[in-house]
């Protein structure tokens, strides 16, 4: 292993235990286990801040996306404040109608 690389181990220890419980006895059997490994990932880490070319792309990818969604969002506001604007001044129209007939 050269010096610039570091190697992580982590260790978890993994034990079945079944506990049987008849009548006023209790036997429990503790059974080690064989450990599973699962690898993430091999490789040398690039340069801090670096980001490979598929992730900046998706990332740029996503950032073009929320701004479409504010823009989106923005419009539907401005939709959402004439409507509510709108019937604000149906209600009141409405209601000195009705209280204009003496209702």
């Amino acid at each position: 292993m050269n010096a610039g690389q570091t190697r992580v181990v982590v260790t978890h220890g993994v034990e079945r235990i079944v506990t049987v419980r008849q009548g006023g006895q209790v036997v429990e059997v503790r059974q080690q286990l064989a450990p599973r490994l699962t690898v993430v990932s091999v490789g040398v880490q690039g340069p801090v801040g670096a980001l490979a070319e598929n992730v900046l792309q998706r990332t740029l990818q996503a950032e073009a996306d929320a701004s479409a969604a504010l823009a989106l969002a923005n419009d539907a506001s401005a939709a959402l404040g004439a409507l509510l604007e709108e019937l604000n001044g149906s209600f009141v129209y409405h209601a000195g109608a009705i209280s204009a007939q003496g209702g």
